[in-house]
């Protein structure tokens, strides 16, 4: 199955305020995005996802990151691992840590390469 990967012009309107703030948020609509566009309901539902487990979830954005990029590598997705790394720049990962995730390594940080650890066991 394909998606359409829409742009702000091509997308249905109900999404066209997610898309919008995706741009303005990261600078750019990922192609994650402009495939869920198809279905409102579910790009609606993984931004808000997303948003709530920002606000409220219990690691910090470098620690989330380090959990996305050790699935994303463990999985052999190079777009999920080129995503991740933009988005692990974002939030300020040091270079080293997004290296040895980048290359499955032990990471030289105890509490990330917890989380890391703690990742590789939940997948």
């Amino acid at each position: 199955m394909k998606f359409a990967r829409h742009t702000l012009e091509s997308a249905p309107s109900a999404v066209k305020p997610e898309l919008e703030a995706a741009q303005k948020k990261f600078g750019t609509i990922f192609n994650l995005y402009r495939g869920m566009a198809d279905s409102p309901a579910m790009l609606k539902v993984y931004m808000a996802f997303n948003e709530v487990l920002g606000e409220h979830g219990q690691l910090t954005p470098i620690e989330q990151q380090v959990a996305y990029l050790t699935f994303s590598a463990e999985n052999g997705c190079t777009y999920c691992v080129g995503a991740h790394s933009a988005l692990a720049n974002m939030v300020k990962m040091p270079g080293e840590t997004l290296s040895q995730l980048r290359d499955q390594q032990a990471l030289s940080d105890p509490k990330l390469d917890a989380v890391r650890n703690l990742s590789l066991a939940i997948l």
